[in-house]
């Protein structure tokens, strides 16, 4: 029974499906309590005329409790919530027949990523038979790794393969921190981009014979599966150091990778040159990639609403969050909307996301903190100059921010009457308001005295019949500027029926001219009936008494002169004339 935004629905079948298992969930708690009770009695009828054995069991025992039942009733609707949530595969499957992909899924987790790319791969390959898989080690076991000896560094034959050469003859030292991400992913781009495909062994998951079996199964077609082939042959023979292996040379094939801050630089810069040519469909990927990667895509699924805290907590995403990893769906150019697909879970559903979509946006707060290694770091790539280091610091959100504080204290002190003519501008409106009440009980009919004093006492009300007369206002100006365009419709349309050269048109614009007569009259009326609603609205009202009472100069019209001239100091309205419904 909770109520919703307007606009915002939960679908009907959901609730349907949420009544059948709280159904399911009460009849297994009924049946469990019969057949406690059922042996509850049985073993008191085996009881009867006999000595109860030492340590023998009540029949309390038999019995649940309240907490016995709390317990089982929340493991039950676990259990049902796990069958009700959809799976990754299905999920997948349904995106692919609506034509939504390329998609990434956001999990938080970085097992949880590698975990769902494999389930998702062995959904599509399908569970293989024992002989198959016997006969098949090759194609599907690991690549054996390389023993890695003391001093931190994988040694074949005495040669330092820590030195990684490309085809160009650079060198690239594996575990040298001067080389960023963008390099590095322009370097692959650009040495396996157009590398034709060599020779493959056989039973290989690289190997032609194999390309028609991802080509059925998976979710790229041959053209696309020959060129990620021919990317990762030559990405293999490059960097034999960091080679991927058969199984993630699968997923490839297959059309899905896995995204997060626990992979190599080369193999997320590997991915992401496949995802944006469009040679993978799918990743996986934790929320670090909303950060502002550049992987368009389509869609976006978020697979969980609430993610560990810093204490080892379950906490709900903040909206920002969402809305950050919601907001990478649509590619520009490409797509005209984007599709953001919220997945529930056994702990969470459709209320947990209607909290999350209707929250506040929390401001967004620099996380910027200075140490020791981010100034060495500083000075090593300004090569000692503190100038380059000065100017990167400066463009740091959290500068930003500071500066912004730093201008509104500067404002503050320049200008620091401004406090005091706040409170001025208050009382003047204070008084003036006084004055009207007072004004409006001496010098008009009871009744109607009555209920403006209520509603200029009220500031609830105040505010209330505040906003209904703006609304009514803008409404009433809408209607008149459409019945200033349809009467310059039906001028121009006039023009050119008196001209002799549109003869062959007169049919036409005569047409148009009397739809447009009756347009005219019926934004006639709507313009009236509105022009009513603002006259009989209590601002127009109390407006229309307060200038007839000046106007008179009655004991209420000269108090009340005063204190509008002093009310109007502070605001735009003119010093002399009468008081609006506006003002």
């Amino acid at each position: 029974n909770k109520k919703f935004p307007k606009g915002l629905q939960v679908n009907r079948q959901l609730t349907v499906a949420a009544e059948k298992r709280m159904q399911r969930i009460n009849r297994s708690i009924e049946r469990q309590k019969m057949n406690a009770s059922l042996r509850e009695s049985d073993y008191n009828n085996d009881s009867e005329g006999k000595r109860r054995p030492r340590g023998g069991r009540r029949s309390s025992s038999f019995g649940m409790s309240p907490r016995e039942e709390r317990r089982e009733r929340e493991k039950l609707l676990k259990k049902e919530m796990r069958k009700a949530v959809p799976s990754l595969a299905m999920v997948l499957k349904r995106l692919e027949r609506r034509k939504l992909l390329p998609a990434i899924f956001f999990i938080f987790s970085r097992a949880g990523c590698d975990e769902a790319k494999a389930t998702v791969c062995q959904f599509f390959k399908g569970k293989p038979s024992p002989e198959s898989k016997s006969e098949d080690d090759s194609f599907n076991g690991k690549r054996k790794r390389k023993t890695r000896q003391r001093g931190g560094r994988y040694r074949n034959n005495g040669v330092d393969e820590s030195i990684i050469e490309d085809s160009d003859g650079r060198s690239f030292r594996s575990n040298s921190d001067h080389i960023d991400d963008d390099l590095l992913a322009s370097v692959l781009e650009g040495s396996i981009s157009e590398a034709p495909m060599g020779d493959v062994e056989t039973g290989s998951p690289l190997s032609p014979e194999n390309w028609k079996f991802y080509a059925f199964t998976g979710l790229l077609d041959n053209d696309e599966i020959k060129e990620v082939a021919s990317r990762l042959q030559s990405f293999n023979e490059e960097n034999e150091e960091i080679a991927f292996e058969d199984a993630e040379i699968e997923h490839f094939l297959l059309g899905v990778g896995s995204h997060h801050a626990g992979m190599l630089p080369a193999h997320k810069a590997f991915v992401e040159a496949l995802y944006r040519a469009q040679l993978m469909k799918v990743v996986f990927a934790t929320e670090t990639l909303a950060a502002g990667i550049n992987m368009p895509a389509r869609t976006t699924v978020i697979c969980s609403l609430a993610k560990r805290g810093n204490k080892s907590t379950m906490n709900l995403l903040a909206t920002s969050n969402l809305l950050q990893m919601a907001g990478r769906a649509g590619r520009r150019g490409m797509d005209t909307d984007g599709t953001c697909v919220v997945c529930a879970t056994p702990f969470e559903g459709p209320d947990e996301a209607v909290s999350i979509l209707t929250s506040e946006i929390e401001p967004i707060v620099s996380q910027f903190s200075p140490s020791y290694s981010l100034a060495v770091n500083l000075v090593a790539r300004g090569k000692g100059k503190l100038d380059i280091a000065r100017q990167l610091v400066q463009k740091s959100f959290a500068m930003w921010e500071k500066r912004q504080v730093e201008n509104k204290m500067e404002a503050a002190v320049v200008t620091p009457g401004n406090g005091v003519s706040d409170v001025l501008e208050r009382v003047a409106h204070e008084n003036f308001l006084r004055m009207l009440v007072e004004a409006l009980e001496s010098n008009v009919d009871p009744s109607p005295a009555e209920e403006l004093r209520a509603l200029l006492e009220d500031r609830q009300l105040l505010k209330k019949t505040s906003k209904t007369y703006i609304g009514a206002s803008r409404l009433l100006d809408l209607e008149r500027n459409t019945l200033k365009y349809l009467e310059r419709e039906l001028e121009t349309t006039q023009v050119l029926a008196d001209d002799d050269e549109k003869e062959l048109l007169g049919e036409l614009l005569g047409e148009d001219q009397d739809e447009l007569r009756s347009q005219i009259k019926t934004q006639q009326k709507r313009v009236l009936k509105t022009e009513k609603e603002v006259s009989r609205h209590p601002f127009t009202t109390m407006a229309t008494i307060a200038n007839r009472m000046m106007e008179q100069s009655t004991p209420g019209g000269q108090i009340l002169g005063p204190a509008l001239l002093s009310a109007r100091k502070y605001d735009d309205f003119p010093t002399e004339g009468p008081l609006s419904a506006e003002e």
